[in-house]
């Protein structure tokens, strides 16, 4: 009956982690939850439209659960997550590449970490990726052409 309330209390705490303002982009969850709780009764299950309450409770209920011990995705945790995908979809035929941006791009994790404060839109997740590419294009796995932004002509990337 609380499953949709319980849904919409994680994917909360998850855009917590992600986000130094906690209510950013919160607004749709209750859409979503809602949305979810119609799938569940038109499947047979019982299941109300959550309410702020509820998803409240349900996020002290999960907290509760874990014992408080959460610990958010850093930087760190996300750079070595996308590294060893990144070596297994390429069969770690670049692995020692891979290993060679993780140690090459130790301080510039480090100084992101010291501007998170200043980054408040830069989830930990997007940072490693960003920094990932920077080293692999830096490692010469990736054309510098990778980083292009789409705004972007090849005559205005090539000049800069």
């Amino acid at each position: 009956q609380l499953l949709p309330a319980t849904c919409v209390a994680i994917v909360k705490m998850q855009k917590k982690g992600e986000s130094m303002m906690p209510q950013v982009g919160m607004s749709h969850l209750w859409q979503h939850g809602r949305v979810l709780a119609q799938m569940l009764r038109d499947h047979g299950f019982v299941a109300q439209n959550p309410t702020d309450e509820e998803v409240l409770a349900q996020e002290l209920a999960v907290l509760t659960a874990l014992g408080w011990r959460i610990s958010p995705p850093t930087i760190e945790t996300w750079m070595s997550m996308v590294c060893t995908r990144f070596n297994v979809l390429t069969r770690h035929e670049i692995a020692p590449s891979v290993d060679w941006v993780m140690e090459q791009s130790m301080q510039d994790r480090c100084s992101l970490v010291m501007l998170t404060s200043c980054l408040q839109s830069l989830p930990p997740q997007l940072a490693a990726s960003g920094l990932l590419a920077l080293w692999l294009v830096k490692a010469q796995v990736l054309p510098s052409s990778f980083l292009k932004p789409l705004t972007k002509s090849d005559d205005e990337w090539t000049a800069f």
